[in-house]
């Protein structure tokens, strides 16, 4: 994947003139952050001048070193930019090892692409892009812009470090208020001793230096780069104004921009009129109104206009049949209105792991809209950009997390449905038959519901190639050849998809003269090993909670009888449990595993003791069993 600095701001003069030769400081890359780093940022000195609610002047100066191969992509420039801003200047210089200047670029010799082009994607920004096409590393880039932006309501996030990969020696971030615009602060990562504040009048500055990169933890709530975000206390975009004293304020902003927006045609009206007929039950006529919703539109995404925070009216979205997930929601929405059903527009912050918001700092936290449906005695929540998934059903994209329900100036957090373990399951069955060669033949049921039904959703539309082709890239064995392949779903609240499969597999047991090595756990063996920490910083974070349930039955080959078989397994702990069983019957071998994975967040201090619980299982799946020759 590639690895891009994606800079939203511009230039000012420290560094700012042209040279031909590198000045002799940032020849010497310091010993002392090369550990894990692949491109080092040697200065990072960034202003915003503000000048009122609409003005915001962003100009950025960076020496960045390349160190390697690996670091190239980091050298590559991606600049953004749209109706709300544009850039006045900017210049790339690269030098070489030696501090001879090799290029040199004006914003003018940049690419510039419209984003548009993107399947799916329709918007008015564009991109400024430049890919250096040096060979020999280290060189060292100095970049410079500037950038102008109007209707905002928030200054640009400050990222001084943009990968883990990347070491920081100096970064500086100054902001002058000239405007004596209110906005408020949040650090991200920044702890007292890793930065230094200043204050003078209408000058704020921060400074980080000597930043290591670093080897990202895993199971984390969120990014571990440090990063400090400023929303605009009191802000106006394009005539809409909002706040974000509370989150009454901003969700007032985005009531407002939805405003007599759900209108629609007389003859859709009608339509939805006589689909709900004879429907006394309101849950019953959304099921009705949301599925005919999905069978009439699509979901392609749009970042249009008020810097893509409005959606089309319902009457367009009506019109064309497609619509982002603002669009479908507030068209969704309307439709429910038409059979008197309260549907409330809301936004939240979407993504698998992204559960985590601050919900004590009033601002823009979300990516995001989906639909807030309020029962008696019953809160709906309805995904509308998805056409194969059941009204009331989120899956893991948008489940247990903060929303903000829009309700003009009454606007609340609300948490999204959870679901619980027991209703995340993947029961797995099957008959194996092992053959002397150490080839099998297997016939499997697995029945995957909740959220691990999002594992096999997306194949449902797909035809039979491309099914296949996605087994072949994710399941586990080695040399498989799928004989036959099919799916059945149910498409409910809480939906399930059962995939019946059939394979033969050559050289799944090793053989030798008088033995068979056969692995116990076909399909669902734990491989991951978490690293070793000694001195964790985060939480651990474990998202998903479900349960997973295997009964496979080996049938071994004429010829032989069972010499050994593994001891059971039980290991439990706060983070889950796990146990294995395996039943000698005649020439039958009954392997039965069980795990329950809890979701929660647990003190970093017991890493050593999680990743025992992880590498404890990987060890259990291990499992094998020895066949031996009979003399028969």
């Amino acid at each position: 994947m590639k690895k891009f600095i994606v800079l939203l701001f511009i230039s000012f003069s420290s560094i700012a003139y042209a040279q031909k030769e590198l000045d002799e400081k940032w020849l010497e890359i310091p010993e002392t952050l090369k550990e894990h780093a692949y491109a080092i940022v040697r200065e990072y000195k960034v202003e915003y001048i503000l000048n009122s609610t609409n003005s915001l002047e962003e100009n950025v100066s960076m020496i960045l070193s390349i160190l390697d191969n690996e670091g190239k992509d980091f050298a590559t420039q991606v600049w953004h930019y749209d109706i709300f801003s544009k850039y006045s200047s900017g210049e790339i210089q690269i030098f070489d090892k030696n501090g001879i200047r090799l290029e040199k670029k004006s914003l003018r010799d940049m690419n510039d692409y419209g984003t548009s082009g993107m399947s799916n994607f329709f918007d008015d920004s564009r991109l400024k892009v430049y890919e250096p096409l040096i060979k020999e590393t280290p060189y060292t880039l100095i970049i410079n812009f500037s950038k102008k932006h109007n209707g905002f309501f928030q200054l640009p996030t400050w990222i001084p470090q943009q990968n883990s990969n990347i070491a920081v020696e100096n970064a500086s971030l100054t902001i002058l208020n000239k405007g004596n615009i209110d906005f408020k602060t949040k650090l991200i990562n920044l702890h007292k001793g890793n930065y230094e504040y200043t204050e003078e009048g209408q000058k704020k500055e921060w400074e980080i230096h000597n930043i290591k990169a670093f080897k990202p933890e895993s199971y984390v709530r969120s990014s571990q780069l440090p990063a400090i975000v400023f929303p605009l206390t009191q802000f106006q975009v394009q005539g809409f104004a909002g706040n974000t004293n509370t989150w009454e304020g901003f969700g007032k902003w985005s009531a407002d921009l939805i405003n007599d927006r759900d209108i629609l045609p007389e003859e859709t009206v009608a339509k939805i009129l006589e689909m709900v007929k004879g429907l006394d039950n309101p849950k019953e006529k959304a099921k009705v109104i949301y599925s005919w919703m999905q069978e009439n539109t699509r979901y392609i995404s749009i970042q249009y206009g008020i810097g893509g925070w409005q959606p089309y009216t319902a009457q367009e979205v009506d019109n064309l049949k497609y619509g982002d997930c603002k669009a479908l929601a507030n068209y969704t929405k309307a439709l429910f209105k038409v059979a008197d059903i309260d549907a409330y527009y809301s936004l939240i912050r979407a993504g698998r792991g992204e559960k985590y918001m601050d919900k004590n700092f009033p601002s823009n936290q979300f990516n995001h809209v989906i639909l807030c449906v309020p029962f008696s005695g019953d809160t709906t929540w309805a995904e509308c950009t998805a056409d194969n998934i059941a009204f009331g059903y989120l899956g893991d994209f948008t489940d247990d997390r903060y929303a903000l329900v829009i309700d003009k100036d009454k606007s609340k957090l609300q948490k999204t449905t959870a679901y619980p373990k027991e209703q995340n399951l993947q029961v797995r069955k099957a008959d194996i038959n092992i053959h002397s060669d150490g080839s099998l033949h297997a016939t499997i049921t697995t029945e995957f519901s909740g959220i691990q039904s999002n594992y096999r959703r997306a194949q449902i539309n797909e035809d039979e190639k491309d099914r296949k082709n996605y087994l072949y890239n994710s399941l586990s064995i080695s040399g498989f050849t799928i004989k036959d392949l099919s799916y059945e779903y149910k498409k409910e609240v809480l939906p399930e998809i059962i995939e019946n499969l059939e394979i033969d597999a050559v050289k799944y047991a090793s053989v030798t003269s008088n033995r068979i090595f056969l692995p116990l756990n076909l399909l669902n063996k734990s491989v991951y090993k978490p690293e070793k920490d000694t001195s964790r910083k985060n939480t651990i974070f474990i998202s998903l909670a479900y349960i997973d349930s295997d009964s496979l039955i080996y049938q071994i080959p004429e010829g032989y009888e069972i010499e050994r078989l593994p001891k059971d397994q039980t290991i439990e702990s706060r983070y889950g449990n796990y146990s294995s069983r395996v039943i000698k019957n005649g020439n039958e071998i009954i392997y039965l595993r069980n795990q329950e994975q809890n979701s929660g967040e647990f003190p970093a201090e017991n890493w050593s003791e999680f990743r025992k619980y992880k590498l404890d299982i990987v060890k259990a799946d291990k499992a094998v069993a020895i066949l031996r020759k009979t003399s028969k």
